[in-house]
């Protein structure tokens, strides 16, 4: 759009034009700039917002369009220009300060659209460059945006967001409820009651009283915010009636202590009638209905394809009214588990349609990484996984999955890892215990992998997958005598189970005992069971192995009845007939295959429902690499049912591996502002940190060169979109850090910039705290006291920016104190004071950070101190704190406490 003129000196009739406003009308760009950043000589004119200067001139001039045309052009264009700039000087303040005047300006004036547009665009693909220069509530320049977009908006696109806000997430800060109900107020109406606005309030209303009970926020402050909010909002819709027959309906809707803040809206002796029942709402059958169309996807996708997308498009409606997003969540999360392997793409829309209006969800964040894996998207499905447990780290399902994923990648040193942390933090989950064990013996570690699955029969002798995955274990390794008493052993404790005839079935074979392997496949399909394609297809496996073609063929045969539209069944049944040399049967089988086959994979699907095509999908909250049929292959490598050890084919693995490698690159050569991108590389910063953990633990015994250098080839994405992001900074300068010893001055120096460029971002300030702890630790011992002061106070800094991190700040200043000898009353306060935050965090957690922080709680006492359950103040620990100290920094517990406070700072950081 060309850039309008202004004849500034036509628009003040002959009069003295100020020197400003004629800079302005000149280059407006660059006045503005001066304007917001101070640098402005304004004379006569100074205010005490620099906005107020163009808020006066847009009011005295409001009736000449050209001048409010050439404003709104300017702004539109300074947002463009400026959006993720770095500054020379550095001053994040100074350039905080400028969004806000930017944002309240926009918000305050009318006539604005264009560079309303132009900052919605910038904000909604980029929130997180504002959200790092954030300093609380008195300089939020993302609060000022949501301002800006919400006197602006002129459609109903932005009402998720408001909705979002209004329920107050927990990377949103309490504050920002607010700006919700201001966009649901101006939402456009029609002029009707708004009652989406009073399920805006209600949200918020219960928001506000679960961060109180969390004790993020105090009671009083809670309830006053609220009301200021609802009392607002009640003056710009005035119909007292209305609204108390609202308040009267949704107070059976509201907790018990948002029904008290209610009732002090309601003067005194007002009576309550009841409103019309609202047009829209909760239908009691949905669950019902959800369970039996999840059912039917599950039999024929088609059947039920219309049921599915006319329960959603209700669901959805009711969540974009009322804000109650759980059941249109729900059921797109069942809908897409259920068609995840017939229709990858549909099942990837139901999903994100379910990460959309609930991203908080876990279970659609599995799903979403499951259809990926369908889909042969191992590299995506990786990153998805990485940023899942990032998001949820309590949650087993991802980690198992990962841990999975990445095995069958070709990434067994990583999955080992992964899954040995998984059993760490879940022990009780023994399909955790599956996964590790199947990642051992893939990394070749034989030895560990018997060790572990033996330890996993002694854990949980009555599951029937610890024996399989000991049988398989002890094949592995070469002890195929001892493997087949395992699997003997499995068969005499469950007789009835399927999956344990056929392990057996396998170690017999393995062992050379044919005759005993047939026997075991055969009481595998004489089972009182109505699942025995897995016994079929390993019985025909093994007769095609022995040259009895006519047996195999039967066998095959009978898999194909007792499952017709299994793909593999129909796969093995062609291949022993090949065999045979029946090549026209063999022609009409692979026939029916490719009819098959078309079905299941059917036509391109659209969404479940209209609305903006976002993908997503999430499986059931169950580990499927868990689960071990181990099916047998015959010699021409006819595929078997049932082996889920493999989640992809060997060439799966080795394209996620080339099209990982390929998206690394792309990240570097893409220009910063192409977020996808720069989203592909902070979830990858969990995988990034684990990875130089290992080398920096490797560090204090020496480690070849050309490891350190391919390490910080990883990490050069990560640090080239550094000034673009603060997630990028803090972890790209942690983990420079960490890969090298040289690494910390260079790391250190990222970090002090990065501070001074996004003064409100948590990463950047515990990055820039692990750095100095670690700087200290490499001082002379002498010198460590007089730097311990530094360190307290980056520390302090993160402390102060977030007072939920008090835990981990403790935790990451005791640990520093730990470096230096000689001064045990300090460690010992250190160490008094840490317990103590970490009993009381744990004490007063409630809702879903209840279980986070006993289980986070408990993991750091155990490493940290010596007896955690007798330790909670001071006056608890030890007289000679020697022993302690050198526990606290040896190699092992400093690596179990980074991610014990990285994990910590993943819930908690906002940015």
């Amino acid at each position: 759009m060309t850039a309008p003129k202004l004849d500034i000196d036509r628009l003040f009739g002959g009069r003295k034009v100020p020197s400003w406003l004629r800079g302005f009308a000149e280059n407006p760009v660059v006045a503005l700039d001066d304007l917001f950043l101070g640098r402005a000589e304004l004379g006569l004119l100074a205010p005490s917002e620099p906005r107020n200067v163009l808020a006066r001139w847009l009011t005295v001039f409001a009736g000449q369009r050209e001048f409010v045309a050439f404003v709104d052009h300017a702004l539109a264009d300074w947002v463009n220009h400026f959006w993720g700039y770095s500054r020379d000087d550095g001053s994040a303040p100074v350039i905080a300060r400028a969004w806000c005047q930017v944002g309240e300006l926009i918000g305050l004036a009318d006539g604005l659209g264009n560079s309303a547009n132009a900052l919605c665009t910038r904000f909604l693909d980029d929130a997180g460059y504002l959200d790092a220069l954030v300093e609380g509530r008195p300089r939020d320049p993302v609060g000022a945006t949501w301002f800006a977009l919400a006197r602006h908006q002129e459609s109903l696109d932005l009402r998720s967001h408001w909705l979002r806000l209004c329920g107050l997430p927990p990377e949103e800060p309490w504050y920002r409820g607010r700006y919700g109900v201001v966009g649901l107020r101006f939402m456009p109406s029609g002029g009707a009651f708004p009652e989406h606005v009073g399920h805006g309030l209600i949200r918020l209303a219960e928001g506000l009283q679960r961060r109180a009970n969390e004790g993020w926020l105090r009671a009083d402050r809670a309830k006053a915010e609220w009301l200021v909010a609802a009392r607002g909002a009640m003056a710009g819709a005035p119909s007292p009636k209305r609204w108390r027959a609202f308040w009267h309906e949704a107070d059976h809707i509201a907790e018990t202590q948002v029904s008290k803040w209610i009732k002090v809206l309601e003067p005194a002796g007002a009576g309550a009638a009841r409103s019309r029942q609202w047009d829209i709402r909760r239908a009691p059958d949905w669950g019902p209905r959800s369970k039996q169309i999840a059912q039917a996807l599950g039999r024929d996708v088609d059947s039920a394809l219309e049921s599915a997308r006319i329960l959603l498009r209700e669901q959805a409606l009711y969540a974009d009214y009322s804000g109650d997003a759980f059941n249109v969540t729900r059921s797109a999360c069942s809908f897409a588990s259920r068609v995840a392997a017939a229709r990858p793409q549909l099942a990837l829309d139901w999903a994100h349609l379910a990460r959309k209006y609930d991203p908080w969800d876990p279970y659609s964040w599995t799903i979403l990484a499951n259809v990926l894996i369908a889909q042969g998207e191992l590299g995506k499905a990786t990153s998805v996984l990485w940023e899942t447990t990032r998001r949820f780290p309590n949650n087993g399902v991802a980690w198992n999955t990962l841990a999975a994923v990445l095995s069958s990648g070709g990434r067994q040193s990583e999955a080992v890892d992964v899954a040995g942390e998984a059993v760490r933090r879940f022990p009780d989950n023994e399909n955790i215990w599956t996964t590790l064990v199947s990642a051992m013996s893939e990394a070749g570690q034989h030895r560990e992998a018997v060790e572990a699955a033996k330890r996993a029969t002694r854990r949980f002798p009555d599951h029937v997958g610890s024996w399989s995955v000991l049988t398989k274990a002890l094949g592995n390794a070469n002890l195929r005598l001892e493997a087949v008493q395992a699997a003997i052993q499995a068969t005499r404790m469950f007789p009835q189970d399927v999956v344990a005839w056929c392990v057996r079935a396998k170690a017999h074979r393995d062992a050379a005992q044919m005759d005993e392997a047939v026997s075991a496949a055969v009481q595998a399909t004489q089972l009182p069971t109505a699942d025995k394609l897995v016994a079929w297809v390993t019985l025909s496996g093994l007769r095609a192995q022995m040259g009895e073609l006519d047996e195999a063929i039967e066998a095959a045969l009978q898999a194909t009845q007792v499952s017709p539209r299994s793909v593999p069944a129909w796969e093995l049944l062609a291949s022993v007939l090949t065999q045979a040399h029946r090549i026209d049967e063999a022609d009409a089988v692979k026939k029916i295959l490719m009819k098959l086959q078309r079905k299941i994979q059917g036509p391109k699907e659209a969404p479940g429902i209209q609305t903006p095509p976002e993908k997503a999908q999430r499986t059931r909250e169950r580990a499927s690499p868990a689960t071990d049929t181990d099916a047998v292959v015959s010699e021409d490598g006819a595929k078997l049912a049932g082996d889920t050890d493999a989640v992809i084919s060997e060439d799966g693995a080795k394209q996620a591996r080339e099209s990982e490698e390929e998206a690394m690159n792309e990240v570097v050569a893409r220009p910063v502002t192409d977020r996808s991108h720069l989203d592909t590389l902070l979830a990858d910063g969990p995988m990034l940190r684990a990875w130089a953990r290992r080398l920096h633990g490797a560090s204090l015994r020496g480690h070849p060169g050309e490891v350190r250098d391919q390490a910080r080839r990883r990490i050069a994405p990560l640090l080239a979109v550094a000034e673009a992001s603060s997630q990028a900074a803090g972890q790209g300068g942690v983990v420079l850090a960490m890969v090298d010893r040289e690494g910390l001055g260079e790391a250190l120096d990222l970090l002090r910039h990065a501070r001074r460029r996004f003064p409100g971002s948590t990463w950047v300030a515990y990055a820039l705290a692990w750095a100095e702890r670690e700087r200290l630790g490499r001082m002379p011992a002498e010198a460590r006291y007089e730097g311990l002061e530094a360190v307290r106070q980056a520390w302090l800094d993160v402390a102060r920016l977030d007072g939920r991190l008090d835990p981990l700040c403790a935790l990451g200043y005791a640990r520093a104190v730990a470096l230096v000898e000689g001064h045990d009353e300090v460690l010992r306060e250190a160490l008094g004071t840490t317990a103590w935050r970490l009993h009381d965090a744990r004490a007063h957690a409630a809702g879903d950070d209840a279980s986070f922080l006993r289980w986070w709680s408990e993991l750091t006492l155990t490493a940290l101190l010596p007896d955690p359950r007798v330790v909670a103040k001071a006056e608890d620990l030890p007289a000679d704190l020697s022993e302690l100290r050198a526990r606290i920094v040896a190699a092992e517990c400093a690596g179990d406490l980074d991610v014990a406070e990285q994990d910590y700072l993943g819930r908690y950081a906002a940015a």
